[in-house]
């Protein structure tokens, strides 16, 4: 019996057990409820507050992310035919590509700008692409706690923009 299981494949056993490859997904092992559901009333909050203003134009939310696309990630799965080996030629694996982008929260329309990466001198870039390209509108970025987005250098450039002007008047909050 034993010798009948070594001859065959593993691929044929994991197949018989139901069980199947695929790419994994990342999961956030400190994300913490209470503080999430407490993030969420204080958006809903402030978009209820200054509803007249989005809905006019004058305020804009966007909800805001980064992406890294390594070579890995655009060519690690393909269809093609069983029995034949399908493959990409590329030069280095490391090549990548970085993409800032946003939703805008009432409209739904997204915007999308490339990077050389991310960090706060290319988070500057895309806020002020985004001021160039609504310059009559104030702002309200909604993004996650990547340094880049709150580090001392991102404050001071919002110090700087809002230039001591009450909260509700600020070019970017």
């Amino acid at each position: 019996m034993m010798f009948s299981i070594l001859q065959t494949s593993y691929t044929k056993l994991l197949e018989e057990a139901n069980l199947s490859y695929k790419k994994t997904h990342k999961e956030n092992s400190a994300k913490d409820e209470v503080k999430v559901e407490a993030k969420k009333k204080e958006i809903k909050d402030l978009i209820d507050k200054e509803r007249e203003q989005i809905e006019s134009g004058e305020v804009m939310y966007w909800m805001q992310d980064e992406s890294h696309q390594l070579w890995g990630d655009i060519c690690g799965y393909v269809w093609s035919k069983k029995g034949e080996r399908t493959s990409i030629k590329m030069s280095n694996y490391r090549t990548s590509q970085t993409w800032y982008g946003a939703v805008n929260i009432y409209t739904g329309e997204f915007i999308l700008d490339r990077a050389k990466k991310a960090d706060t001198k290319y988070t500057i870039d895309f806020i002020n692409w985004l001021i160039y390209r609504y310059k009559e509108a104030r702002h309200v970025i909604i993004w996650d706690g990547a340094s880049y987005h709150h580090s001392e250098g991102l404050r001071t450039y919002l110090e700087k923009l809002n230039g001591g002007l009450p909260e509700s008047e600020w070019k970017v909050r």
